[in-house]
């Protein structure tokens, strides 16, 4: 079982990878990748959690807003 440091430390280097394939994603403009990451980063961090359908109950899924802002070249061109 590995202690609560080291999960930490690997949670926090998941979600500097989703974050550098988001990024790549925003250059590439890959819209669902980008929503792919995100999600991804948001299981991680505790802020969608999915728990599985047991037989007879109703699939119950615990989904909290996360704000994300998407920065096209056009946006950035305008501000300058």
């Amino acid at each position: 079982m590995k202690k609560s440091s080291e999960l930490d430390a690997a949670k926090q280097q998941l979600v500097d990878e989703l974050e550098a394939a988001r990024l790549i994603a925003l250059e590439t403009k890959s819209s669902a990748a980008m929503v792919s990451a995100s999600i991804g980063k948001a299981k991680i961090l505790g802020l969608i959690s999915e728990k599985s359908k047991k037989e007879g109950e109703e699939e119950k899924i615990k989904i909290q807003p996360v704000l994300v802002q998407f920065v096209t070249d056009t946006e950035k061109k305008t501000e300058e």
